[in-house]
């Protein structure tokens, strides 16, 4: 999806740190926290064949119009997931701060940033003391780049893995615009039925900045 913000005079207001209140510039709080809490759902289970998404939500207060609380139901292939701007009303939530809830047949698992969480039938289950020494650690994402770049390898956070985890997000922007339930076509890339929507997928270049003749 390309992105290009239409010109615009000089607001403080949509400057530094609240830029993101404003849809041409990002997606609030939402796209804020997004890739911190589905990067656990999507390194851990990599949903794929998207099928629906459903946004419910307000608008912010004052003169920005990213969601102020935004609610999303997705359907993947063989995976519901849903999205709340608060802690959900399931067991070991209370108390939690931002993260994620898996909820399978034969157990759940809570995790957020600070704890993890294992219920098997009901139990708390203890977690491991420690991640075992086997497993390469991350000498951080600034090192972890540079060494990418030196030895042209795939860095950690590589452009392919971060599309396939973000479009979801733009998807649900989309739906909260459009205050509609749309359906997918996840090997198109295309909405189903909906031009306007599609429409909404790409914004066209201003012309000083328009590289590729778009």
């Amino acid at each position: 999806m390309a992105r290009s913000s239409p010109y615009a005079e000089y607001a403080p207001e949509k400057c530094h740190f609240s830029y993101r209140y404003f849809m041409e510039y990002s997606g609030g709080v939402f796209q804020d926290f997004w890739c911190h809490i589905a990067d656990i759902v999507w390194w851990s289970i990599a949903p794929t064949g998207l099928k629906k998404i459903s946004a419910n939500g307000e608008v912010s207060d004052g003169i920005g119009d990213t969601p102020k609380w935004i609610d999303v139901d997705f359907k993947f292939k063989k995976l519901d997931l849903h999205w709340t701007s608060v802690p959900p009303d399931v067991p070991g939530a209370a108390g939690k701060g931002i993260g994620a809830y898996f909820e399978g047949t034969k157990g759940t698992l809570v995790c957020d940033y600070s704890s993890r969480e294992i219920r098997i039938d009901g139990k708390v289950m203890d977690d491991i003391p420690e991640i075992p020494k086997t497993i390469v650690r991350s000498p951080g994402h600034q090192q972890n780049f540079i060494d990418a770049v030196k030895s042209r390898s795939q860095p950690e956070s590589y452009l392919e893995y971060a599309r396939n985890m973000t479009m979801p997000m733009h998807l649900a922007l989309i739906s909260f615009k459009l205050k509609e339930e749309l359906k997918w076509n996840a090997k198109k890339e295309l909405f189903k039925n909906h031009s306007e929507a599609n429409q909404m997928l790409f914004r066209p270049y201003r012309e000083k900045w328009n590289l590729i003749g778009a």
